[in-house]
């Protein structure tokens, strides 16, 4: 297999908003609203490329072919691991923390200096690494969670777990 990045682009439904967390956590242009849009929306969705995540059977019927997948676990560790074996990613298909969880807009590097109001002063002195979300602002770096999230990435690929 090549070691070429797959860029997939998905739709949550409405009741998967951790799936969808987790998704823009791996680095995957995930649209999300809390406001279920209705199936003909979702459909129109799919004509974009996007690959529409529903748990509603009646809502999958609409979706043209390859164009959806029908989550029926509960548990979002689960609920990734049924996204990545029907699209057969690969761990390098992610792209970790690049994304903000919230906007779904790539991230951009910052320096340090110019994060005095928006950082406290230890976390400036302890990191030189910062990224912001040019939409919402918000300010990411490389603190101890960045670790336990690539952990749990990495587990999402592990045979002994699924």
């Amino acid at each position: 297999m090549g070691a070429s990045r797959q860029n997939f682009s998905f739709v949550a439904e409405s009741t998967l908003g951790k799936l969808a967390k987790w998704l823009r956590l791996a680095g995957f242009d995930t649209l999300f609203d809390h406001q279920a849009p209705d199936s003909k929306q979702l459909v129109r969705l799919a004509a974009s490329q996007r690959i529409i995540l529903t748990r509603t059977q009646r809502v999958y019927r609409f979706l043209p072919a390859f164009q959806g997948i029908l989550i029926l676990h509960n548990k979002t560790t689960d609920q990734i691991r049924h996204v990545i074996d029907e699209l057969e990613i690969q761990p390098w298909d992610l792209k970790p923390l690049t994304l903000c969880t919230l906007c779904n807009i790539q991230l951009k590097k910052q320096s340090k200096d110019t994060l005095a109001r928006q950082v406290p002063d230890f976390i400036r002195q302890c990191h030189t690494s910062f990224l912001t979300c040019p939409q919402c602002n918000r300010t990411y770096w490389a603190g101890s969670h960045c670790k336990n999230i690539k952990t749990r990435m990495q587990s999402w690929f592990s045979s002994s777990e699924k």
